[in-house]
């Protein structure tokens, strides 16, 4: 808030939402015991907030949770410390103020911690540190198909339409046999 006041430049260094629900997506596509899980998920989602969210999300959903929490978190690490060696490399001496979500803050540090160390001064000089950042961070925001439509889909639309052949089906046989029909005369006379 201070940085808006201030009109300080600010830069976005995670990824896309849209690339975030599509390496999601692909990871619920390829592990269909998690994406049956959504279902009764998709009503607790709510109840978890910050680091208890990403644990509840992790152990419910171990391998499309990764894509969302731990890939998130290692994007913004990288870009940050691409960031600080830009500045470095300027022989910039400004600060810089990275804001993180409480739910990945943990696990920015570690991927920071794993950047930067013991051995930070001679990796923030280091092109081949540079080069190995930057294929990361390609790799890790690389664009693919988006299977969100066809999950719908499946784990949605098809389960619709297989309950609604059933009970239109159903209520034909009922009609045909002349089931429905005794039971509403039944009811009928009872009520006179």
């Amino acid at each position: 808030q201070a940085g808006i006041v201030d009109k300080r430049p600010r830069k976005h260094v995670g990824r896309s939402v849209f690339t975030d629900q599509v390496h999601v997506a692909r990871l619920l596509w390829k592990n269909p015991q998690e994406a049956r899980k959504v279902y009764w998920a998709f009503w607790r989602r709510r109840h978890y907030k910050d680091a208890e969210a990403r644990s509840f999300w992790a152990k419910y959903f171990p391998v499309s949770s990764y894509a969302y929490f731990e890939e998130r978190a290692h994007i913004i690490a990288i870009r940050a410390t691409e960031h600080m060696m830009a500045l470095r490399k300027q022989e910039m001496n400004d600060s810089t103020v990275l804001v993180v979500n409480n739910d990945i803050y943990d696990l920015v540090v570690q991927h920071l911690n794993d950047f930067l160390g013991k051995d930070a001064p001679e990796n923030l000089n280091s092109q081949e540190f540079a080069r190995k950042l930057r294929d990361t961070a390609e790799e890790l925001c690389q664009d693919i198909i988006d299977l969100t439509p066809l999950l719908v889909f499946v784990y949605v639309i098809l389960p619709l339409l297989i309950f609604q052949f059933f009970f239109n089906a159903g209520q034909y046989y009922l009609k045909q046999s002349g089931v429905l029909e005794q039971l509403m005369m039944g009811e009928s006379s009872r009520r006179l």
